[in-house]
């Protein structure tokens, strides 16, 4: 987790932006939306790649 954080915080700074500018698009609920939440990003979770319908049932972690 923590290894997580320090590679969202690297991203952010990398594009000059701040966590409320920034928005995590990905497809895996626990690595991207999860991580991505945990952070304090908003996101969006695309229907590939990783994505599977039972993503949506999950009661912990629903992308904005």
């Amino acid at each position: 987790m923590r290894n997580q954080k320090k590679k969202f915080n690297m991203a952010i700074e990398n594009m000059g932006v701040s966590k409320n500018e920034a928005v995590m698009n990905g497809d895996d609920i626990e690595s991207d939306i999860k991580g991505a939440k945990d952070f304090g990003i908003k996101t969006i979770q695309v229907k590939t790649g990783k994505y599977q319908e039972t993503d949506s049932d999950n009661k912990f972690t629903q992308p904005d």
